[in-house]
């Protein structure tokens, strides 16, 4: 079942939720959007099942975070004109989404299928809950995540679902949250989270009685512990279900980074648009796995070099990026060799490069606490080779 049953076309698809004749429903469709997107866990180049599609617009959002998608929903015509989302914008890449007409109770997927699902109120119109939520264990890697955003117990006895089912004969229940937890559990997922948040339009504080509230939590409305439980029962409750097991800790997905660097001897004077050649030793000091081939997404790991001022300030962070030739495992071991070249306008003076590992398009490794080596040079004028070496820098 979709968002916009069967009275909808082509134009609204397209448009849903970031239109005029949604407003309202746009800005609590998207805060659903972004707690769940963030709960499931995922990382650019996962594939996501987007459970019970409709418009597909949750899909273009993670399509733009480098996710690879999956639209599911058991209407072929709004899937058909939801397809276009993706020829709209070029930042959109539609070889990395898809959409597939089918049943949510009997899923068209292979088991394991999936690094997460999203499905934002869909469940509620599934005629078996448990069906569902067993298919969609089933299709779920282990140690992923569904996340769930659903109206609460009072959602099959509201005027507005009274007439849609009126109108279009469609599936309206209610999602009480411990049927589902039942049915989860016994499914065979591990655990249930609730988030406990309320729609921010609830939610207001006068900064004046900012100092109070710190003791007197009833200032607020839906700020009390009762008062958020009442509003995740009764109107609106975004939760997530485990997977048992783990997920493989690589630099796609990645701990704790840390690397020990030892570098051979460096020149510590050189003439500008010098070729610097570096061959380093590092072992991989972190619990992640170090992925060596290039990912579209990045998650793979490359030897870096940074060009700093004597003072630290940085000038250039592209040097000397380099493939590590294999993947390296924790306290495993690998040998770097690279060169690079030095910028022709280079002043004479005082510098420092800095050698670090990246994961790419996560983070050096030296902004998640790693330390990185520090070599000092100097620049000098043409002719002005130095024979100085530098002993072995290590940390």
């Amino acid at each position: 079942m979709t968002e916009f049953a069967r009275a909808y076309d082509h134009d609204a698809v397209l448009r849903f939720p970031l239109m005029p004749g949604a407003h309202e429903t746009a800005w609590r469709y998207v805060f659903d959007w972004a707690i769940t997107g963030e709960a499931v866990h995922c990382c650019p180049g996962d594939s996501v099942l987007e459970f019970g599609a409709g418009s597909s617009w949750a899909s273009e959002f993670l399509n733009r975070l480098g996710y690879r998608t999956v639209a599911l929903d058991m209407d072929p015509e709004i899937l058909a004109s939801a397809q276009g989302r993706m020829t709209l914008d070029q930042r959109l890449d539609p070889a990395q989404s898809s959409f597939v007409a089918g049943d949510g109770q009997h899923l068209p997927f292979a088991d394991g299928a999936f690094e997460g699902v999203i499905c934002l109120n869909a469940l509620h119109h599934m005629p078996d809950y448990t069906a569902a939520l067993s298919e969609i264990r089933r299709v779920l890697k282990p140690g992923s995540r569904a996340a769930f955003s659903e109206p609460g117990s009072l959602h099959a006895d509201s005027p507005e679902s009274r007439l849609a089912v009126e109108q279009f004969a469609v599936v309206e229940k209610s999602v009480i949250l411990g049927e589902v937890f039942q049915i989860a559990r016994q499914v065979g997922f591990e655990q249930m989270f609730v988030k406990p948040y309320v729609y921010p339009h609830l939610v207001e504080l006068d900064y004046r009685n900012l100092r109070v509230y710190r003791f007197n939590l009833s200032l607020v409305p839906y700020t009390r512990p009762d008062q958020i439980a009442r509003f995740l029962h009764r109107t609106r409750a975004i939760f997530v279900l485990t997977v048992p097991g783990d997920r493989p800790v690589t630099s796609a997905r990645p701990g704790l980074l840390r690397a020990q660097l030892v570098l051979d001897e460096l020149p510590t004077a050189v003439p500008p648009g010098s070729e610097i050649t570096v061959r380093a030793t590092v072992r991989n000091t972190g619990d992640t796995l170090w992925l060596s081939a290039p990912r579209k997404f990045g998650g793979f790991v490359t030897f870096g070099v940074k060009l700093c001022l004597s003072s630290g300030r940085l000038l250039l962070d592209t040097l000397g990026r380099t493939l590590i030739g294999h993947d390296v495992p924790p306290h495993g071991e690998i040998t770097v060799q690279t060169s690079f070249w030095l910028p022709e306008t280079l002043e004479s003076g005082e510098y420092l490069l800095r050698f670090d590992m990246v994961d790419e398009q996560v983070a050096w490794f030296e902004q998640l606490g790693s330390r990185a080596v520090e070599h000092r040079f100097s620049v000098v004028g043409r002719g002005g080779h130095g024979s100085n070496r530098c002993g072995r820098a290590q940390c």
